[in-house]
């Protein structure tokens, strides 16, 4: 599932897959977006609360924004794909929204894909 969506959206920074009701695994690309073949990693994301794991992949890119922006260039190549820096991200970022501030907990995913059929670990008869 989430393989399938990186490989068709070739040029996306961030590409998320909903694997329960309060985690999704989300992908970050390292290389320049002409690189077309994907090179990136996988992170777990999920929270304690109740909020829309929808979300996760924006909370993602957001932290990835703002690393990328606070990164000193000064001693870096002209055009130099400052993407292939990129850590992975801290092991909680807090996710502002309408609702308020959430704590999302991440952890590297040990396979780089889901498998193709991901249960809610709440629900085991639901399927996605």
């Amino acid at each position: 599932m989430l393989e399938d969506a990186v490989r068709q959206h070739p040029g996306a920074r961030v590409v998320g897959a909903v694997t329960g009701r309060r985690s999704a695994l989300v992908w970050v690309r390292v290389q320049p977006p002409a690189v077309w073949e994907p090179a990136g990693y996988t992170v777990n994301v999920r929270t304690e609360e109740g909020v829309d794991p929808q979300f996760y992949p924006s909370a993602v890119y957001g932290w990835m924004r703002w690393w990328l922006e606070s990164l000193d260039r000064s001693a870096l190549p002209e055009n130099y794909p400052v993407n292939v820096l990129l850590p992975r991200p801290p092991q909680s970022v807090d996710m502002v929204s309408d609702e308020g501030t959430t704590q999302l907990l991440i952890s590297p995913a040990w396979r780089p894909f889901p498998p193709s059929h991901v249960s809610d670990p709440e629900d085991p008869t639901l399927f996605r």
